[in-house]
This record gives C-alpha cells, structure tokens and sequence, in this order.
C-alpha cells in the first residue's frame, strides 16, 4: 500500500517539476492507470504497465522474438520469431568470409587498371 501511494506522490511531483513524461516499468496495470488519469501535462509509458498508459514501449529484440535462453518477460509479447533466420544469416555471413565468397567482385567498387599501374609505379 505504502509503495504504491508513494509510486503515485512520485508522479505527481515529477509533473510538478515539469517533467514532460513518466515511464511506469512493472506497475501493475489498475495503478498505471490511475497515475495516466491523476497527471494533466506529463505522458506516461508503460514497460509491462497495462494499456492504460499513453504509450508503449516494447523492446526491439522482444517483440521479434530473438532472444534466446528460454526466460520471456510477463509483460512481452512476440509479434515474430526471426531470431533463428538471424542467426542463421550471421552463421551463413561468416562463412562466406571465411571462404573467401564474400566479398565477390560483384561486392566491390572497380578502378581502372591504368589508374593502379600509375600506383604501382610510384
């Protein structure tokens, strides 16, 4: 109780010192919502806050889903699995560097070979 009064004195002087936002992280969602409700000037973003915030925040790698290792935060929610394509195409990057295949000549910039002989002469 204490903690949640507090969360909400906070804000509130927060907008009183002319703060122009407010990111309210693992508040739950009835207490973001009186806090969005309670201020007249400050925005407040919600990280795991419910959708009564003004806006969201969701973290890039999240909401593609490329983190590994099994823990997902409560509050995120995959809007696409590309972390394995990701990987894949690093894998397939490196690769390629080591055997020599990337860069190709088509990768390149050219020069004219008159322009190297001119360099190699000195």
């Amino acid at each position: 109780m204490d903690a949640a009064k507090r969360i909400v004195e906070d804000a509130l002087k927060l907008e009183e010192a002319g703060v122009f936002s407010i990111t309210l992280e693992c508040v739950p969602a009835p207490l973001a919502t009186y806090i969005t409700e309670q201020l007249t000037t400050a925005t407040t973003i919600g990280i795991g806050a419910g959708n009564g915030t003004d806006g969201q925040v969701l973290v890039c790698q999240d909401l593609l889903g490329m983190t590994t290792g099994g823990f997902k935060p409560k509050f995120v929610r995959q809007f696409a699995q590309v972390g394995e394509a990701i990987k894949g195409a690093y894998a397939d990057y490196i690769a390629a560097v080591n055997d020599g295949s990337f860069p190709a000549k088509e990768n390149t910039f050219k020069i004219d070979d008159a322009v190297m002989d001119e360099i190699r002469k000195g």
